[in-house]
């Protein structure tokens, strides 16, 4: 996120100036140059003798630093909620199995609403065998292990005996989110983690997880998960069903790259990092503009969906060679595909692109345009847990506070579509006039 306030309006040249760090892609050294100005963590006490005593110095220690160190840490919950989240978790830390207060821990750096200030899950914690994605009309499995490719595609409809809607709401709590987008993006992610479901009282067993779940048929059935330190090769829904990836799905890896689209006239990027790759976003950006300035592109498609930030400095030649041509800042030439997981830098680069004519297509983003941003961390001396704080406040839209920039054109893709290789969402672009 920016390293300082945007007074007005975002232009290339503050952006030039500006820095970003998101909490799912950025590396530990990218935080810590993202954060030059940031106030020093204070040293962490002695360990206490005791695990009980380890684990509230812990909590603490929590406090006290996002109290100090974040710029505005009780915006949204007051220093008297937050205290008595404090209290209430140390009054529990004897009655609790060690992974119950991390989620207490990570619920407590949740509690402010700053979706940059958090603790995400350890990597002790065991993850189920299969991946979740939210598509129109719920949660569904689009990732297996073999063992478990008869549920692929199937809707879940209950953790253990708990409906899904309200084991999403339970475990909410453990997300930082400012916006109901980047917490749903989020839910299937921390819905993977049998340690999480365990702490909410979803399951008995963390190491086992009963799912029920809903074929295509409607009928109902159940399904127990192991949840393990390490997770094996998964099935793919779509390559499982014979149907080839969408372009939006071949190259996840990739920081940014382009396509040509047969017979559409566009020109197709997909950028998923606000981070440079072997290839300089600058050299990235010239072959962009080349393809663009040679006449044989009536459209440019920029896809953001699944961007969750980093260095915001990155894609400044995208916005200043569009800046340059007033011919491709009329409406219907650029189009920019968002989601759920557009977050942090990647909802920057959504923001800029729409400042300058560009059309939203798909969801809202998970990023909310004035918050706090630009990221560093420091760690909890006996739990080892890493802490991610905002350093900075940013405005890009003065004047209003939306909770997302919402698409021009909604669009929401079903379990079929994902079944069968198909983007409603780039379509859906390629038709808006």
């Amino acid at each position: 996120m920016p390293t300082g306030v945007v007074p007005t309006q975002t232009s290339s040249r503050q952006r030039s100036r500006a820095g970003a760090c998101s909490w799912i892609v950025v590396a530990a050294a990218l935080l810590g140059a993202c954060a030059k100005s940031s106030p020093t963590p204070e040293a962490p006490p002695a360990p206490a003798a005791t695990r009980d005593g380890r684990f509230i110095q812990d909590a603490e220690y929590l406090s006290s630093q996002l109290a100090r160190l974040h710029p505005n840490l009780y915006f949204r919950t007051s220093s008297a909620d937050f205290n008595r989240a404090l209290e209430e978790l140390k009054g529990k830390v004897p009655s609790l199995q060690d992974h119950e207060v991390v989620v207490g821990l990570m619920r407590l750096a949740a509690l402010p609403g700053d979706a940059h200030t958090n603790i995400l899950p350890p990597a002790t914690f065991r993850r189920l065998p299969l991946a979740l994605s939210r598509l129109a009309g719920g949660l569904y499995v689009t990732r297996a292990a073999p063992a478990l490719a008869s549920v692929l595609g199937a809707r879940v409809v209950a953790i253990g005996e708990t409906p899904i809607a309200e084991a999403e709401a339970r475990v909410a709590g453990a997300i930082a989110h400012e916006n109901d987008a980047w917490r749903d993006a989020q839910l299937p992610f921390f819905l993977s983690f049998g340690e999480i479901l365990h702490a909410h009282g979803l399951v008995v067993d963390p190491a086992l997880v009963p799912l029920w779940l809903e074929d295509a048929s409607g009928a109902r059935f159940r399904v127990d998960a192991p949840a393990a330190a390490t997770t094996a090769s998964q099935l793919e829904l779509t390559a499982t069903a014979g149907f080839a990836l969408p372009l939006h799905r071949q190259r996840p890896q990739e920081n940014y790259w382009l396509a040509e689209l047969p017979d559409s006239g566009a020109l197709y990027v997909q950028y998923n990092r606000c981070q440079q790759a072997s290839e300089t976003f600058t050299a990235f950006a010239a072959r962009i503009f080349g393809a663009l300035d040679s006449g044989r592109f009536s459209r440019l498609v920029v896809d953001v969906r699944e961007n969750g930030g980093g260095d915001s400095r990155v894609d400044d030649p995208l916005v200043s060679g569009l800046e340059s041509r007033a011919a491709w800042r009329t409406r219907g030439r650029v189009m920019v595909l968002t989601s759920g997981r557009t977050f942090s830098s990647g909802m920057w680069t959504a923001d800029d692109l729409r400042k300058l004519g560009a059309s939203l297509v798909g969801s809202p983003t998970g990023g909310k345009p004035n918050s706090y941003g630009n990221a560093s961390e420091f760690f909890l001396a006996n739990s080892g847990l890493r802490v991610q704080y905002s350093t900075r406040s940013y405005q890009l839209i003065p004047g209003s506070d939306p909770p997302w920039l919402g698409p021009e054109l909604a669009v929401e893709p079903t379990i079929d579509d994902y079944r069968e290789g198909r983007d409603p969402v780039l379509a859906a672009a390629l038709q808006l006039r």
